[in-house]
């Protein structure tokens, strides 16, 4: 294919705005496809479409990290290390990883940007057509039961099916959450948009500058409504991604039978923690501190 190609991975983590601008070409490819082909489709063939490049491009920057790490050396070795040590491995080893964490994270803020510039600017009709599953789920997210434990549990009984998810297709296929993480960037996206539209309703006095502005108030609104749970809960998305990844590449590359192995295990393991931690202090942000304006 052309479109993963678009650009080399030493450009794309150079560059934040490179990789903003690849998401942008992705999900308005993928939506444009959708629009003349297969209509019916709608959000999830879109993000289907998005997810066909994106999946080279991330094992590209897997496999290039991977081998920044092997010439570096440092692979955690065996033996008896003290507690401390141990801790400043682990964190050494997350630090080492951090760079993949700004790439999945900068290309899942691409992706909601993408969509809501789309959900925005788009005829009502087709918008609610080609996003029709993202508002369905964004329906069926708003509907989570109320109250207390019971909301709590429910939030995160929720977003730890999708963590774990993430986890078992990252281990299956290195990066294979990535379908999941435009998913949940597209949601987000169709949450800003709307936001977006109601203040454009309200902004037409502007005229051409009406939708920009309506664009950057809505996506603003959206973002203070959801960042205070939303940071840790896609946090917890990316590291359970990566951790998957760490996992299925330490297989790859057949060190299942050595001793560094029992490491990389436990280095998931701690990744995993750190995830599900996370995800629960998200899920008690939303549930007890949730921002509304």
């Amino acid at each position: 294919m052309v479109l993963e190609h678009i650009v080399s991975y030493k450009r794309m983590r150079e560059s934040p705005a490179i990789l903003l601008a690849i998401a942008f070409v992705f999900i308005s490819f993928a939506m444009l496809f959708t629009a003349l082909v297969y209509p019916q489709g709608g959000g999830l063939f879109i993000v289907t479409l998005a997810t066909m490049p994106s999946i080279p491009l991330f094992l590209d920057a897997l496999h290039n990290k991977e081998k920044d790490y092997e010439k570096k050396g440092d692979r955690v070795k065996g033996g008896k290390i003290s507690l401390l040590g141990r801790i400043m491995a682990y964190q050494k080893r997350l630090m080492a990883y951090q760079e993949l964490v700004g790439v999945f994270g900068i290309f899942f803020i691409g992706v909601a940007l993408s969509v809501a510039f789309w959900a925005t600017y788009l005829p009502e009709n087709m918008g609610n057509q080609l996003f029709a599953y993202q508002k369905n789920e964004l329906v069926n997210i708003s509907g989570l039961a109320t109250g207390g434990i019971s909301r709590f549990e429910t939030i995160f009984n929720n977003n730890f099916m999708v963590m774990m998810l993430m986890l078992f297709l990252s281990i299956v296929y290195s990066i294979g959450a990535v379908f999941l993480l435009i998913w949940n960037a597209s949601i987000l996206g169709v949450f800003l948009s709307e936001f977006a539209r109601s203040a454009l309703s309200s902004l037409t006095y502007m005229g051409i500058f009406a939708f920009p502005m309506a664009l950057f108030v809505g996506i603003s609104t959206g973002l203070i409504r959801i960042v205070l749970h939303g940071t840790f809960e896609f946090f917890s998305f990316f590291i359970a991604s990566i951790a998957g990844g760490i996992f299925s590449v330490a297989v790859e590359r057949r060190i299942f039978k050595t001793p560094e192995f029992g490491t990389v295990f436990k280095d998931v393991l701690v990744l995993f923690a750190i995830a599900v931690a996370s995800l629960a202090l998200a899920a008690y942000l939303e549930t007890f501190y949730a921002i509304t304006i």
